[in-house]
């Protein structure tokens, strides 16, 4: 499959990795979403890694709504320290002998001495950033490659279905191309008779001039050719952003053409004065929308 600019806004990638520093497992999702958000949850031994995961998030993931998980379990290095307060369980021991001396029943119980305030304390590990840094990133790197592969598989199958409606919309554009000169002509066939009925019936004869000016001016009102002119760049438009090379992304350029496209096919319908072309317009109506929904979706 050859590597296009069309991915998908939707994915989910995920990475376990045991480093030295401890054990990662980073989730990293992404939603539909116009601008770029970002939602990040670190454990509070991470928490100084936050800003430069944030740019990392930003600069690989140019829009939708991301949200980044990361679990963190420290190896022995880096496990907080639990220290024992001597001296303070000593006064606790001999007050608790006061009372017991003062009548007080009952032996204090070795859960009852660690739950007293003070008796342990937890320090928690001094995080090396520089050591911890270039595991984090790279964990994360993975799980956003994981992402990127679902996200560009997405994407092909999307990339298909726009492309199958970029052609139906180029085959109902052809379609009223062939016919609006035939639109006229008909029109002038209709007209023509309704005056020989009339003649025949009032015996009033018809200036053919005033025919003509009709013709003309009907043909003037009706006229589709800026609009499929206009059409037909907005689908070659449409066709070079959905077969580019991997780059920048396309989805916001392809949401303005859409809008392009849309506006076109709106004045083509309230141009439109037979019913065969009012209904390949419409037709395209409904297309241009799919085309949009799907456009959503892609980054």
């Amino acid at each position: 499959m050859s590597e296009t600019s069309v991915h998908s806004m939707t994915g989910f990638g995920r990475v376990q990795r045991e480093t030295p520093c401890g054990q990662f497992l980073v989730d990293v999702r992404t939603v539909n979403n116009r601008f770029q958000d970002v939602s990040l949850s670190l454990p509070h031994e991470l928490g100084a890694f936050e800003s430069p995961l944030r740019a990392l998030l930003k600069q690989e993931i140019a829009r939708g709504k991301i949200d980044c998980r990361i679990r963190f379990t420290p190896s022995d290095a880096y496990q907080p320290r639990v220290a024992l307060n001597q001296a303070l369980v000593r006064q606790y021991v001999e007050q608790l002998g006061a009372l017991r001396a003062a009548g007080v029943a009952g032996d204090p119980t070795l859960e009852l001495i660690t739950n007293l305030p003070g008796v342990l304390t937890t320090t928690p590990a001094e995080m090396d950033e520089e050591t911890i840094w270039p595991q984090l990133e790279g964990v994360v790197r993975e799980a956003l490659a994981a992402l990127a592969t679902e996200r560009a598989r997405e994407g092909a199958a999307l990339g298909r279905q726009l492309k199958a409606l970029g052609a139906r919309l180029g085959e109902l554009r052809a379609r009223i191309e062939a016919d609006k000169d035939a639109v006229v002509a008909r029109y002038r066939e209709r007209l023509a008779q309704r005056l020989a009925q009339l003649q025949a019936e009032t015996a009033i004869a018809a200036d053919p001039g005033r025919l003509e000016v009709e013709v003309t001016l009907y043909a003037d009102r009706c006229d589709l050719t800026e609009e499929l002119v206009r059409l037909e760049t907005h689908l070659k438009r449409y066709e070079t952003l959905l077969t580019a090379p991997a780059g920048e992304p396309v989805g916001k350029n392809l949401e303005f053409l859409v809008q392009e496209l849309v506006r076109e096919i709106n004045t083509i319908c309230s141009k439109s004065r037979e019913t065969n072309v009012t209904s390949l317009a419409l037709e395209m109506k409904t297309v241009a929308e799919s085309i949009r929904e799907q456009v959503q979706n892609i980054q």
